[in-house]
């Protein structure tokens, strides 16, 4: 008796879906998010970075020397077309002319929740954890927020608000 095996075709799996979405990095090239709102303009001329969010305008976006410049950076230095360019707090502080006051801030790092209460709603407040929704920060507050998102962390997810934001925004009030 000759049996024949028959191979059961296996449907592929589905890929589950992600929450949070997909992960864009964004790189300001105009300044017209900080220049619609007074007080988003007046909270980065206090602080001293609209000069440098002005030369980002003017020099605009070099997507292929800045993928050059990350995938050949070792350690604080990169070296690109026989020049050596070295990366330090004040080296960086200088070129940018934002000034350095030797704070370091880390993305890891969390502040006590009782800080966040005053920039979230009141319905929001008891309830509030180390990363809250976009949606829970008071209205006052959210243009300068997103300004801060997009010119300094430049991640492209508005979505959510985590510690370093909220000490940024703290940096900024």
């Amino acid at each position: 008796m000759i049996t024949k095996t028959v191979k059961k075709k296996i449907p592929p799996k589905k890929k589950g879906i992600k929450k949070g979405g997909q992960h864009n990095s964004f790189e300001p090239t105009t300044t017209q998010e900080i220049t619609t709102s007074p007080s988003v303009l007046s909270s980065f001329q206090e602080v001293g970075c609209l000069e440098f969010c002005h030369k980002i305008q003017e020099v605009s976006s070099h997507p292929l020397l800045t993928e050059l410049f990350s995938l050949r950076l070792d350690g604080n230095q990169v070296h690109i077309a026989g020049l050596d360019f070295v990366l330090t707090p004040k080296e960086v502080s200088k070129a940018t002319k934002i000034p350095y006051i030797e704070e370091k801030w880390f993305k890891q790092a969390y502040l006590d929740l009782n800080l966040y209460k005053p920039f979230l709603k009141l319905d929001h407040r008891d309830e509030f954890q180390a990363i809250f929704a976009f949606s829970h920060l008071l209205s006052s507050y959210a243009p300068l927020m997103k300004a801060i998102m997009k010119y300094f962390t430049c991640e492209g997810r508005y979505s959510r608000v985590y510690s370093y934001h909220i000490r940024l925004l703290m940096h900024f009030i």
